[in-house]
């Protein structure tokens, strides 16, 4: 099984339209031969991964840092759009990896997270 993980569900305007464009790899291994086939099972298998919330990051950061998680919560609501960054959980994982070496100076954008 695939599984395709993704913060731009905006990125296609209708199902229809990433039915489409995910039509290929459908066919492989589902056994699916139209569109209307296509947009049933991705509305099946599709789910909307939400956003967290404060509370969740300090959560996540809790079990990342322990004893650190506080300052390091704090140093996220510093840093220039790292707050909103951090509710995707994604990008929170990969923050986390590279929170310790940050300071308040540092610009971080959801391209340059990919880089550290």
């Amino acid at each position: 099984m695939k599984v395709l993980i993704t913060p731009r569900s905006h990125f296609f305007r209708s199902q229809r339209e990433a039915v489409l464009a995910l039509a290929g790899e459908l066919s492989i291994g589902t056994g699916l031969s139209d569109v209307e086939e296509y947009e049933i099972w991705l509305e099946r298998h599709t789910f909307d991964l939400q956003l967290f919330e404060p509370e969740q990051v300090r959560e996540y950061l809790e079990k990342a840092f322990n004893n650190n998680s506080a300052a390091y919560f704090e140093k996220i609501i510093r840093i220039y759009d790292l707050a909103n960054l951090s509710q995707r959980p994604i990008l929170l994982a990969l923050i986390a990896k590279v929170l310790p070496s940050l300071d308040e100076k540092s610009i971080i954008t959801q391209d340059s997270i990919y880089d550290m």
